[in-house]
């Protein structure tokens, strides 16, 4: 079949006076999937690889869905429910500073 390789190059700035918790929410379509992802804070560096599904641990188990946004257990860990699990990519960069800066490619 056919496939189509975008590359986009995004900046988002903390205009805050507070530290900010980065999380990058990207919306797919049915058949689109994610390959490569690497997000650049400072010195820091979060990339992304595919991986098989990872069992929920326990903690995780305690949250309840929450539609309106991402949740995090009390282990920390993002909880998502099935539907935008399968259906948004989701990753967490880290937290960025007052006047920031973080570089997504």
């Amino acid at each position: 079949g056919y496939s189509l390789s975008i590359t986009a190059h995004l900046v988002y700035t903390n205009p805050h006076e507070d530290p900010v918790e980065g999380i990058f929410i990207y919306p797919l379509e049915e058949s689109e999937v994610v390959a490569s992802f690497e997000a650049a804070v400072g010195s820091r560096r979060v990339t992304f690889q595919v991986q098989n599904r990872h069992r929920v641990q326990d903690c995780c188990l305690q949250c309840g869905p929450s539609p309106s946004r991402p949740r995090r257990c009390a282990g920390g860990h993002l909880v998502l429910d099935e539907d935008t699990e399968r259906s948004t990519f989701i990753i967490v960069t880290g937290t960025l500073c007052p006047a920031e800066s973080l570089a997504i490619t």
